[in-house]
């Protein structure tokens, strides 16, 4: 279908339902199929209008998909256990195309910094993996006792 059909049809059901009120109307003579066919116009308008602002602003603002959420969650709760570490604090949100992932890596207090870090950049290669295209996934290694103090302030 060339370009310049595919542009103008959220128009063309608007030019059928005027087409079709007046042929409805020549046919039986009710003046009411004109005002009918405008109201179901001016609610394809208003339906068409606000996908395409939610199109729009989408690619402005911060958003978070919770499937993708759930899918990294799952992701990190498997992995990280196979691999005998844990997480907290995990953001998620996606802006554009681009997805952003974030979250504090606790491992064991005997992992040196090398086998840490090693360990974070596998699994944010997994996770950056599971939600290609645009995935920026940043983590901040926390050694378990790290993490049990500041639960213990927490709950002071």
């Amino acid at each position: 279908m060339p370009s310049k059909w595919r542009r103008n049809l959220p128009t063309n059901p608007i030019t059928a339902a005027a087409l079709l009120a007046l042929a409805l109307y020549k046919i039986s003579g009710w003046v009411w199929w004109d005002p009918i066919a405008a109201m179901l116009a001016a609610c394809n308008i208003l339906r068409t209008g606000y996908r395409l602002f939610r199109e729009s602003m989408s690619g402005l603002l911060d958003e978070a998909d919770p499937a993708i959420e759930q899918e990294i969650r799952d992701l990190l709760d498997n992995e990280l256990k196979r691999l005998g570490a844990s997480y907290h604090n995990l953001r998620y949100r996606h802006s554009g195309m681009t997805h952003w992932v974030e979250f504090h890596l606790v491992v064991e207090d005997s992992h040196s910094n090398r086998s840490a870090h090693e360990l974070a950049t596998e699994v944010e290669a997994l996770t950056a993996t599971k939600i290609k295209p645009g995935a920026r996934v940043n983590s901040h290694i926390e050694p378990k006792s790290a993490e049990q103090r500041g639960q213990s302030r927490e709950a002071s």
